[in-house]
């Protein structure tokens, strides 16, 4: 029972202004009136300030995602 929260962007003239918290407090707030015991997500390990919101939200690392390219 797991919800999963999936691109989330906030435009560089509202980045700072609490937009990003706010967007992430409703979606857990959605995902517990859907009845999901946590709300999960992805981001790249090179994106510091999502990394800093996230864990200042509550979110903790619980798995290491990876891939291999292929040349075409």
């Amino acid at each position: 029972r797991g919800a999963w929260l999936h691109d989330l962007y906030v435009t560089s003239g509202a980045q700072g202004a609490g937009v990003g918290s706010l967007l992430v407090e409703s979606a857990k707030d959605v995902a517990r009136e859907l009845g999901s015991a946590s709300l999960m997500l992805g981001m790249s390990p090179h994106n510091g300030p999502a990394r800093r919101l996230f864990e200042r939200l509550g979110f903790r690392s619980t798995m290491i995602e990876m891939r291999v390219e292929f040349n075409s």
